[in-house]
């Protein structure tokens, strides 16, 4: 009956489409996958990525015969569950990129995929934490790798033997040991997410060009990211400031050709004399500054 009510896409918002397949795969079924159908050709890529989050609800073979074989899989994550999906890839054209929440099936996964294919791929999830690389030098096309919840103890040597260029870490923990990235011959992109703290590596990265970072800042001064990141050229930071409404010195970003702030919970930002506005764009509690850095200057508490 639920199905029967349900208007198609092209009559649809990306946010109703979104729910309406949600609420398609929560049905199950093959009259619920013969609507699924209609949404597979979405022209918004949170409709197909929620389509093919349904995979796992659906008969296997099925759901890879009617929807991800004609589905554009391009700026979407195939999410990879167990061990028929990941034989299901075979009948794909191409699998550019893959969740797997499970990293014990990445070695069944680069037997499927022995070629230059799959470019980006996604481990772990926050149920399943990531506490070990396999071996990823087979899958020669790989060029981004996102892991999601990684334990303290992950190593990340597997990757020297990698063709990773854009690496992702969220909730990075206490104790995780970056110096390996060091090894890591292609890498000149770099995603930090803390949930509580802002930490650099303890070792100089001088591949790094780009570099992501959010957490929380509990002193007033930045790191050195000079001294970590020697080659660095951009930077976004996307930080909360703690003790609520302390200030915050950004004069440490001087010599960065391209820098993009964020700040909540900061009542004043300092040091930024020296900083070029058109480099460096600011936001403060949401207040986009932009070029407009000497405005700052004046901000009482």
């Amino acid at each position: 009956m639920v199905l029967d009510v349900l208007s198609g896409p092209a009559d649809m918002t990306e946010e109703q489409a979104v729910a309406s397949v949600h609420t398609i795969g929560l049905i199950g079924g093959p009259a619920a996958l013969q609507r699924m159908r209609a949404y597979k050709d979405a022209p918004q890529r949170g409709v197909r990525q929620e389509v093919v989050n349904a995979w796992a609800r659906f008969d296997t073979v099925e759901f890879t015969e009617s929807i991800l074989a004609g589905c554009r899989c391009d700026d979407i994550e195939i999410p990879v569950t167990n061990a028929e999906q990941v034989e299901c890839l075979r009948q794909l054209p191409e699998v550019p990129n893959v969740s797997l929440p499970q990293p014990s099936l990445i070695p069944a996964l680069s037997a499927v995929l022995d070629r230059d294919t799959l470019i980006s791929l996604a481990l772990g999830t926050p149920d399943h934490r990531t506490s070990e690389l396999p071996a990823l030098g087979r899958l020669t096309g790989l060029r981004r790798l996102h892991v999601r919840n990684p334990t303290s103890t992950l190593c990340l040597k597997p990757l020297a033997d990698s063709t990773v260029r854009e690496l992702v870490l969220d909730y990075v923990p206490v104790g995780l040991d970056l110096s390996a990235l060091q090894a890591v011959p292609q890498l000149t992109t770099l995603s930090l997410g803390f949930a509580d703290r802002v930490a650099l590596p303890e070792v100089a990265l001088p591949s790094i060009t780009s570099l992501r970072l959010k957490g929380v800042a509990e002193t007033e001064s930045l790191p050195d990211f000079a001294t970590v990141f020697p080659g660095l050229t951009r930077l976004h930071l996307n930080l909360h400031r703690r003790p609520r409404r302390a200030p915050l010195d950004l004069s440490r970003l001087r010599g960065i050709d391209s820098v993009t702030v964020r700040v909540r919970n900061t009542t004043k930002v300092t040091g930024l004399d020296g900083l070029d506005p058109g480099r460096v764009s600011v936001t403060v509690e949401g207040r986009r500054k932009g070029g407009l850095l000497t405005s700052f200057r004046d901000q009482r508490p």
